[in-house]
């Protein structure tokens, strides 16, 4: 499959400035436990402030910690303490930002491409483009409004008809320095608008429903302010002034258990109640008016780590009943990916235990059947950071895995 790019060209989207939080001399440290002791100690460091990239669940998987100059000396010392092996593996997280952006503000293309990560101006237009063009096959569907007034955005991509079709929703940066997700995610939008009759016999039995940017807020802050900002921009009246709710602590299902916080400052805080956040209120609203017998699957792009994980997040005590053939399906879908680029995912349940996520309530309450999380590239030498050039290859790998699963669908809902 060959990569078709759609050069739409956006009147007036002005690039953002980047963002002036620096981080020279920040460095990522990958730490890797090999006793329940150790991955106990760890879960203490990260309440203790520290900005975990990736954390370790188990014994033998490993947790990539962000630590600034100051505190690289009493993170390796905490490491060595308790007898937990670690590496450096990336020096100068500055250095990557700098590297996956354009050289300065002027030289930020104003059109639509895959080439380097977009704004979220360029991107709003560039969909509103799409819609004037394609007018019978794209729906641009305002669910809510951010907490800073931003419209929440759902892009519902159907041939009309047939009113027992399959929906398909595919979701994208519910944490804001994930930019490789809505990269994704906009690719397939791009893919299933503009070759459509490619796609036909997807179209004739599914309705795809893109969420490309969950949080628009933190994605926009991360290209003016902070790129490695994670949460929502909420206001919960931290008496540090600390803002923001990880989205994905915040679903309703097993609200308030494990991997989450109720620290304001932490990056997991989890809000002060389930759907505190307009953006997860907004989907589970949203689809609670869509027939439930037609919800077949459910797809969130995260990043990193090379997963295509299914439920259950908010428990490694038990597994959905139908949690073989989500597997079996997703094994398939993952050696499709490997096709391409020769890049390997795993398949399973996550590692750790995380409440309050959005796979499970899918799962559980949402009515979704094929539910899946995927943590895109790449292994940690980039982390959040992924280079621009990564874009498109990440798409077609990923679009290819995706569409095993759509494919999947379709005897059942063509019947």
């Amino acid at each position: 499959m060959k990569a078709f790019l759609c050069f739409l060209l956006i009147a007036g989207a002005a690039a953002s400035p980047y963002a002036p939080l620096r981080y020279d001399g920040y460095k990522v440290i990958r730490a890797v436990p090999s006793t329940e002791e150790q991955v106990a100690s760890l879960k203490k460091l990260e309440a203790s402030g520290y900005d975990f990239w990736k954390d370790a669940g188990k014994p033998g998987t490993s947790a990539d910690i962000m630590a600034s100059p100051k505190k690289f000396d009493d993170l390796t010392s905490f490491l060595s303490e308790n007898n937990i092996p670690a590496s450096v593996i990336i020096d100068n997280v500055q250095s990557l930002v700098d590297q996956a952006r354009p050289s300065g503000r002027d030289n930020q293309d104003p059109t639509m491409n895959w080439e380097q990560y977009q704004t979220l101006p360029t991107i709003s237009s560039w969909l509103q483009a799409l819609r004037q063009v394609f007018p019978n096959l794209v729906s641009i569907l305002e669910i809510g409004q951010s907490s800073e007034g931003r419209p929440l955005q759902v892009v519902k991509i159907s041939t009309g008809g047939n009113q027992t079709k399959a929906i398909f929703w595919i979701d994208a940066t519910i944490h804001a320095r994930e930019w490789i997700a809505t990269g994704i995610a906009t690719y397939i939008i791009n893919e299933l608008v503009t070759r459509f009759h490619a796609y036909a016999d997807l179209l004739a039995g599914i309705d795809f429903y893109i969420m490309p940017i969950i949080n628009p807020d933190g994605y926009d802050y991360t290209h003016t302010t902070d790129r490695m900002w994670r949460k929502t921009r909420s206001d919960h009246d931290s008496p540090l002034g600390c803002k923001g709710v990880d989205a994905n602590r915040n679903f309703g299902y097993e609200y308030g258990g494990p991997g989450s916080s109720t620290d304001k400052c932490a990056e997991t805080y989890r809000g002060p109640e389930a759907y505190s956040e307009p953006e997860t209120d907004a989907i589970v609203k949203f689809l609670d008016t869509i027939n439930k017998t037609r919800r077949d699957a459910f797809v969130s792009l995260h990043s990193y780590g090379h997963q295509f994980l299914t439920p259950w997040a908010h428990t490694n005590a038990f597994l959905p009943p139908d949690y073989q053939e989500l597997k079996d399906l997703s094994d398939v879908a993952v050696a499709e990916l490997f096709s391409y680029y020769n890049t390997t995912f795993t398949t399973g349940r996550p590692n750790n235990v995380y409440s309050g996520f959005s796979m499970d309530w899918a799962k559980a309450e949402g009515g979704f059947k094929y539910v899946y999380l995927l943590e895109l590239r790449d292994t940690g030498a980039h982390g959040f950071i992924l280079p621009p050039e990564q874009i498109i290859p990440s798409s077609i790998e990923t679009w290819a895995a995706l569409q095993v699963v759509a494919r999947y669908l379709l005897p059942i809902r063509l019947a």
